[in-house]
């Protein structure tokens, strides 16, 4: 293994990666998901939300994409999309992030095509450290799917960040920034209970519901 003690953190369609990938399992100790989704339920909730709360710069800005599927467009309607990922106050701090995100239209129009709407988590780690985070106010990804029991256990630790949306370390940093920090000082008491560096030793596949 070329980096101990691997530690991944993947946010919204990154988590979902992150879970679509079983493989993972034995190269990583630790396990983060910000924002992210256990299933595909979230995405049909998201496209109501956007029918609810139309944005007409988002509108203009997809019919550009739309005539031409470049990369560049694409950022265009992430930065138009600002005042659905953040609380008001964190808008232009948000809209300064998203201007300057890799984008890859490609794989955008691949995830959709192949995976958005059709993914279920594959595993799901039994006794490996695992932190779900998310802003309390994220309009983008339902938080609901981790209700169910098989994501409660002893070793998840599950913070709702007050007054953030769906980046919630640009609207409350030093909320996210204590939730790490706990979350850090558990896996360090855990490699010392156990005597030995933090390793997945129960990480379980899952089958559908």
């Amino acid at each position: 293994m070329a980096l101990p003690n691997v530690v991944f953190a993947g946010h919204s369609t990154g988590g979902m990666y992150l879970l679509a990938t079983p493989e993972l399992e034995q190269h990583i100790c630790g396990l983060v998901l910000l924002d992210s989704a256990a299933d595909a339920a979230w995405h049909a909730r998201f496209v109501g939300m956007t029918q609810r709360n139309p944005l007409p710069a988002v509108e203009a800005a997809t019919a550009v994409y739309e005539a031409d599927r470049c990369d560049e467009n694409i950022a265009a309607i992430a930065v138009a999309s600002a005042p659905w990922n953040f609380t008001p106050s964190a808008i232009p701090a948000g809209q300064e992030l998203l201007s300057r995100m890799p984008y890859n239209s490609a794989a955008v129009e691949w995830s959709d095509a192949h995976f958005d709407h059709t993914y279920s988590a594959a595993w799901w780690p039994r006794t490996l450290p695992v932190l779900v985070l998310a802003g309390a106010e994220d309009r983008i990804v339902w938080q609901g799917g981790w209700d169910s029991p098989r994501y409660r256990g002893a070793n998840v630790s599950h913070a709702s960040i007050r007054s953030a949306g769906h980046f919630p370390w640009i609207d409350n940093p030093d909320a996210v920034t204590e939730a790490f920090g706990t979350f850090a000082a558990r896996m360090t008491k855990t490699a010392h209970d156990d005597a030995r560096p933090p390793h997945p030793s129960g990480s379980s596949r899952l089958e559908s519901p």
